[in-house]
């Protein structure tokens, strides 16, 4: 397993212009990771935490079983309900009773019975759905309570409905509250209703089903019970749709302060005339197929993602990665093999590559700098004040260039080469492919009198590694390379926890979850380090307060 040596580390982040270290702030020394072990993965305080209209509109169509329901609501900042988030999650509420599923759900709770009779039942199973737990005795009657209120003035069925959006709206709904059992001092275990919601909004991002709900009550205590739950949950189709979106938002594909999304981002057409809506779309496609084959149909297998050659393709990105197309009809997306020697799992496909990448030449800064700060989580300083961030398009004086003798020239100042000796060498490596991810062995140049030069693209590099490095030649050696990184995986590792609980993780918590980043790079499986992180004390326990 690849590890970066201490002291290219140390000479690394002693540079101007270059700080942090590889996972930010998580153990990299291999004496570090092993005074670590036996220490747990300790717990630190929940904050409440607002559901994300995402949340709240994928639990409402599994509550529903109404995969078409589509709300309308208001994405804030931090969890404070503002008023115009509000009036929406009322708007809302309102869509929802009217939806004939809900109607369809009312008569399954209900059956023969009128509302009077069953608004008592009907209370204590949608309650216990929206709240993720079954209803307080005191909830309960606060509920029967506004039934009985409106029952006065409207008719029974529309008091039903009246108390269905309230449950919609109530805090208890819309906010994810952690208060736990008393345990050790502060630390507080988790009830089995706290594990399951949990692990619905870590595993589907939404809230949990029946069946999660009816093993919460005997507190899903055991690590058995956890492990079951997670394989049940990870088989069911549901798990799809959130996973592969924590890949693309890694990826960045929606866009970022830095770029546009994908399907907005273009490419010189007088140079890159195949560049369409349509290709992007399709970039977009095989991206989220191969994340998904890979957690779904390959174990969960990083080490399948980052280095398979098998692609996902309709007719206008294998005429890009220049393959045959066997579906039926253009439109028609199949499983195909691309060639073994010209590219080599995720980060050589047309969607990193091309997002990744200037309108007339690709660009070795921003991929390789994604490789570093995104998958390998080396915090790189700012750029220096007066730095120049104009594209790089070939054409440096004094000479016309290829691109990585430019990028080499531009960030050779001081100022610039610390933080670029560790970024430049992994876009370099990439250099086969140009601005929309075709392969070519050979670059052109458009110099700036207009004139066109065509360059070898050398590929070989030397990665962090050893005392010396590590010799690389190209994509398909690079992506071995990243496959086999203690980093990598540490990086996974830090980065599933943030989604499993929407912060950083404490000091406290570094030094036990590089252990378990250690023990993903062993396996390469997410899913092991998934059931890992769900058995957990951080992840089953809680602080009343902060330490």
């Amino acid at each position: 397993m690849l590890r970066f040596a201490a002291k290219t580390l140390l000479l690394v982040a002693a540079c101007a212009g270059c700080t942090g270290q590889i996972s930010d702030a998580l153990p990299n020394d291999d004496a570090q990771v092993e005074q670590c072990i036996a220490g747990p993965l300790a717990p630190s305080a929940t904050p409440l935490a607002l559901l994300t209209p995402d949340q709240y509109q994928r639990s409402l169509r599994a509550v529903l079983a109404d995969s078409t329901l589509s709300l309308e609501l208001e994405r804030v900042n931090g969890d404070t309900l503002t008023p115009l988030a509000a009036e929406k999650l009322a708007a809302a509420a309102e869509v929802v009773v009217a939806r004939p599923s809900f109607a369809a759900l009312r008569a399954s709770i209900c059956g023969e019975r009128g509302p009077t009779a069953c608004a008592d039942d009907f209370i204590a199973s949608f309650s216990r759905r929206l709240f993720r737990r079954p209803a307080t005795a005191e909830e309960q009657t606060w509920l029967r309570g506004r039934f009985d209120a409106a029952a006065g003035a409207l008719d029974p069925g529309e008091a039903l409905t009246v108390v269905a959006e309230i449950i919609l709206q109530a805090p208890q709904a819309i906010y994810v509250r952690v208060d736990g059992l008393p345990g050790d001092g502060a630390l507080r275990f988790l009830d089995g209703y706290e594990r399951a919601t949990r692990l619905a909004f870590f595993l589907w991002d939404a809230a949990p089903d029946d069946a999660l709900l009816e093993a919460a009550t005997g507190g899903l205590a055991t690590d058995e019970e956890l492990h079951a739950q997670v394989e049940r949950m990870l088989d069911d189709p549901r798990a799809h749709e959130p996973m592969v979106k924590r890949f693309t938002d890694w990826l960045e594909l929606d866009g970022s302060n830095l770029h546009t999304p994908l399907e907005q981002t273009r490419t010189n057409p007088e140079r890159f005339p195949l560049d369409s809506v349509s290709l992007r779309a399709a970039m977009r496609v095989e991206t989220e197929a191969l994340v998904e084959r890979a957690l779904f149909e390959r174990d969960g297998s990083i080490e399948w993602l980052l280095t398979t050659q098998e692609a996902y393709v309709n007719a206008e990105l294998a005429t890009l990665y220049g393959v045959p197309h066997t579906g039926a009809s253009p439109s028609d997306f199949v499983w195909t093999e691309l060639p073994a020697s010209e590219r080599a799992g995720l980060f050589t496909r047309a969607a990193f590559l091309s997002l990744y990448a200037n309108p007339n030449v690709q660009s070795p800064i921003k991929r390789g700098a994604f490789i570093v700060k995104r998958a390998m989580c080396f915090a790189l300083g700012d750029p220096p004040p007066n730095v120049d961030d104009r594209p790089i398009e070939g054409g440096a004086t004094p000479a016309v260039t290829s691109t990585r003798e430019a990028v080499t020239h531009k960030t050779s100042e001081a100022s610039c080469a610390a933080c670029h000796a560790l970024v430049n060498p992994f876009g370099f490596a990439l250099g086969t492919y140009d601005a929309l991810g075709a392969f070519a062995t050979s670059e052109t140049v458009i110099a700036n009198d207009g004139g066109s030069h065509t360059f070898a693209v050398d590929t070989n590099v030397t990665l962090p590694g050893g005392e010396s490095g590590i010799a690389v030649a190209g994509p398909v050696a690079m992506s071995a390379y990243l496959a086999n990184s203690e980093e990598v995986y540490q990086c996974f590792a830090k980065r599933w926890f943030g989604s499993a609980f929407a912060r950083a993780p404490s000091r406290d918590e570094e030094c036990a979850l590089a252990d378990m980043g250690h023990a993903l790079a062993g396996s390469k499986r997410l899913h092991d380090f998934i059931v890992a992180l769900v058995r957990s004390d951080a992840f089953t326990q809680t602080r009343s307060e902060q330490p």
